[in-house]
C-alpha cells in the first residue's frame, strides 16, 4: 500500500518496485483493470523485463478484482474513517505502513480462517515455485 497524487505510468513503475522490494517472492502475474496506469508501454516494459504476466480484467468486470475490493472496503472501514484527514500533522505514509504492518501480519481474516496473511503465507511458502 502507498499513496501517490497521481495515476501516471511513472507512479504505478515506482509502485511496481516497492511490491518487489518487499514481497518475499516472484511475483509471476499481475491482474489489473485497464487503467491507462496500467496499460502504457512503460509499465507494460517494466513488467516484460521481470517476465511477469500481465493479465488484465475483462471490461466492465469489476466483479474480476473483488480481492482488492474488499480489501479497500476494510481499509475505508477500519483505517481511514478513523483519520482526521483535515489533521495536517499526520503523516499519512507512516500510518499506512502501520496499518499494512497490522493488516498483513496482526488482524486475522475470516476468508483465511481466522489467519492473518502473513501466517498463511507461511504454511503455503514451500509450494511456492521459486
Amino acid at each position: 500500500m502507498r499513496l501517490y497524487s497521481s495515476k501516471y505510468a511513472e507512479t504505478t513503475v515506482h509502485f511496481f518496485y516497492e511490491v518487489i522490494d518487499s514481497f518475499g517472492f516472484p511475483i509471476q502475474c499481475i491482474q489489473t483493470d485497464w487503467g491507462t496506469e496500467f496499460y502504457n508501454d512503460l509499465f507494460q516494459e517494466e513488467l516484460m523485463s521481470h517476465f511477469i504476466k500481465f493479465r488484465p480484467i475483462k471490461f466492465r468486470s469489476p466483479h474480476l478484482n473483488g480481492k482488492i475490493d474488499r480489501s479497500q472496503k476494510t481499509d475505508k472501514a477500519e483505517f481511514y474513517s478513523l483519520l482526521n484527514l483535515r489533521d495536517m500533522s499526520l503523516v499519512l505514509e507512516l500510518l499506512l505502513a502501520d496499518w499494512e504492518h497490522f493488516y498483513n501480519h496482526k488482524r486475522p481474516h475470516a476468508s483465511l480462517k481466522g489467519k492473518t496473511p502473513y501466517e498463511h503465507y507461511l504454511e503455503l511458502k514451500e509450494q511456492i515455485p521459486i
